[in-house]
């Protein structure tokens, strides 16, 4: 901190030669601080927080000095920080690496003096002691000017020091700034505390550095914690340094020769924050193993059997499905179901079935090996489940056989449920082999009955079980025509090519259920219904020429009705066609064109289009009473809107001609 003093040159009668400066501090005496031949000066390293005071006095040749000038007072600010920060190599997650050197750097009054106070900790005593806590230590570290700023006042002062081998972490950093009257500010570094890293070394020896497996092997470490490891390499007999890693104690270090064959693995190792720990990797040779599921009863390999493997404490070590010989292998060249494990390692087995293999065994061996280098071989036996027959006949409850009935049968193996279906022969009967011993639930279903289900019953050897199914509500319609020709009805067979040319609606009047025509005829099954339901029949021959007829039943106490429905053909037309001089002028054309009043107004009901006279048949047509217009010639257009334009040259009509359903109507 300086101050800079300037003033005008006094005047004298003789010549002024120079100028002595004065200062007094804090009230204090003045003092002579310089004499100068200049109009300035620079007061510097003032201290903080103090008082001055200036005047200046001019001296000319003979010596004479004159008065003091008008005083000057200055008082200087208090110390203070621009900033404070610090630099230290650290590993890809932040951690301080070992024996790392810190700089302190700070921007401040230049001037001054700087120091900064590191706390950290510390594994070892001041003797190299490896204590069973860190230690607390605290480091002084001077912080020289690296560059001044003259111009704005201020300076960078920057610092260095070596971290000890076993620093665990840095808690604090503190830089003070002092004069030399005593004035200081303290200002403290963000960011901390930070952890150091830590080593691991791995030593190695035995059976594997002398057989070469570890030529160009690797060591590597994961913590599955903090997701960081390392790695290294690895091609004899020593100790191998694993550096700057992150304290956590769930580390697995891993040797892994250059064949990808794992050699060693080792869970749970602790790298502490600052220590180095040792652990030694008694590597042994490499191992595999084949496994063969056989059927305990006939020693025959089974297939499609998943086996899963673990290591004596539990951790998964792998799996596989066997093949057609029964075999898990582990076959080298390709990715094995089985990892190389380690001689020397116990590897338990198990099996998982399915819910279609539970149904066939009960319970599987167990394995449990210690294997020896190289290939090793272990069978798995399954046991099977005792079988058991159940069998019988599925009726309706009037003793009718059925065809292709449906049994289901549910069994519950643990928590798993087993289920197997068929179906009757044509005589109602089934077959089934179901596991001994264990409940099943059965259900029984067949399309023209009612369903049965949750049939409870215990499986032994040879279970017996009939079952009468409750036939479903039905009706037999049975329709008859009647046409003019035949005056006697005649039975329609209704199977689904005719059904669909007749509107059929059975419907249950109780519960407004509808059949479909798609069911079987004649007989007709309704989708519900108890005795004593009243259904309502309808046939629409509409499209065959015949008549609409309704009929209601009821059903009996066996839910069964019978319904016979006649329809009665529309009635015809018949008539015999001359011109006046009794020709039938063949080659010309005969138009006859019917019309039947309905709703007041006459519509068209038909035309018959053909040349020549004689014998002519119309219908069949619905009953009522129609009109005829009949003419020679080209058609031509008869009525118009419904208006009674009938008259064409030539023409005849003929009016009042009923028609009757079933009957033929003759027309002179």
């Amino acid at each position: 901190m300086n101050v800079k003093l300037t003033w005008t040159a006094a005047t004298d009668n003789i010549a002024v030669v120079a100028y002595k400066v004065w200062r007094s501090m804090d009230g204090a005496e003045p003092v002579l601080l310089a004499t100068t031949d200049q109009l300035s000066f620079s007061d510097d390293n003032l201290l903080a927080e103090t008082t001055y005071v200036y005047t200046v006095s001019a001296l000319d040749e003979a010596g004479n000095e004159s008065a003091p000038s008008n005083p000057l007072t200055v008082t200087t600010p208090a110390l203070q920080f621009t900033s404070i920060s610090y630099s230290v190599p650290r590993n890809m997650n932040g951690l301080i690496k070992e024996e790392a050197s810190i700089t302190v750097n700070l921007a401040a009054q230049f001037k001054r003096k700087a120091t900064a106070e590191l706390i950290y900790t510390n594994w070892f005593d001041e003797t190299g002691t490896l204590l069973n806590e860190p230690q607390e230590r605290t480091q002084i570290i001077e912080l020289p000017i690296f560059q001044e700023y003259t111009s704005l006042g201020t300076a960078s002062y920057r610092g260095s020091f070596q971290f000890p081998a076993g620093t665990e972490q840095l808690i604090s950093i503190k830089a003070t700034l002092r004069d030399d009257a005593s004035h200081s500010v303290t200002a403290a570094a963000a960011g901390l505390p930070l952890f150091f890293a830590g080593n691991l070394e791995l030593i190695m020896a035995d059976e594997a550095v002398v057989s070469g497996l570890l030529d160009d092997a690797t060591a590597e470490i994961w913590s599955d914690m903090k997701k960081c490891g390392a790695k290294t390499s690895i091609s004899a007999e020593g100790i191998f340094t694993l550096q700057n890693l992150t304290p956590a104690d769930d580390y697995t270090p891993r040797i892994v020769n250059q064949a990808g064959q794992l050699l060693k693995e080792q869970s749970g190792l602790h790298v502490i924050a600052g220590q180095t720990r040792q652990s030694a990797m008694t590597t042994r040779l490499p191992a595999s193993l084949d496994v063969q599921v056989i059927d305990a009863q006939s020693g025959e390999p089974v297939p499609e059997i998943a086996v899963f493997f673990n290591h004596a404490n539990g951790s998964p070590q792998g799996t596989g499905l066997t093949d057609e010989a029964g075999w898990v292998k582990n076959n080298k060249g390709q990715r094995p179901a089985i990892p190389f494990a380690l001689s020397e390692s116990v590897l338990q087995g198990r099996v998982h079935l399915t819910p279609g293999q539970q149904a066939v065994y009960s319970h599987a061996g167990s394995l449990e090996t210690t294997l020896e280098p190289g290939q090793n071989q272990a069978v798995i036996q399954l046991h099977k489940r005792p079988v058991g027959i159940l069998q019988g006949k599925v009726t309706d409850n009037a003793g009718i056989n059925l065809e292709e009935a449906t049994v289901t049968v549910v069994q519950f193996v643990g928590d798993r449920a087993v289920s197997k279906t068929a179906l009757t022969d044509v005589s109602g009967n089934y077959t089934m082999q179901l596991l001994s011993g264990i409940n099943a639930k059965i259900s029984f279903s067949h399309r023209r009955t009612c369903a049965v289900e949750g049939q409870e019953i215990l499986i032994n050897e040879n279970t017996v079980l009939n079952m009468a199914l409750p036939a479903q509500a039905a009706v037999t319609l049975n329709v008859f025509t009647k046409t003019a020709e035949n005056a006697e009805p005649v039975s329609l067979m209704l199977d689904w090519r005719v059904a669909v040319h007749f509107r059929i609606n059975i419907k249950n009047l109780r519960t407004g259920s509808i059949a479909s025509w798609h069911s079987t005829w004649p007989s007709v099954i309704l989708p519900d219904g108890q005795a004593g339901d009243q259904i309502k029949i309808s046939v629409d021959g509409y499209e065959g020429g015949y008549s609409k007829q309704e009929q209601i039943v009821t059903l009996d106490a066996y839910r069964y009705a019978k319904a016979d429905i006649t329809l009665t053909q529309q009635g015809k037309l018949r008539a015999s066609i001359y011109d006046t001089d009794k020709s039938k002028h063949y080659g010309e054309r005969l138009n006859m064109i019917l019309y039947r009043f309905d709703e007041n107004v006459w519509k068209g009901a038909g035309s018959l289009y053909e040349y020549g006279g004689g014998e002519k048949t119309f219908g069949p047509a619905p009953a009522g009473i129609y009109r005829a217009v009949l003419y020679w010639g080209p058609r031509l257009p008869v009525v118009q809107n419904g208006q009674d334009e009938f008259e064409i040259k030539g023409s005849k009509i003929l009016d009042n001609i009923v028609i009757k359903d079933g009957e033929i109507t003759e027309l002179g």
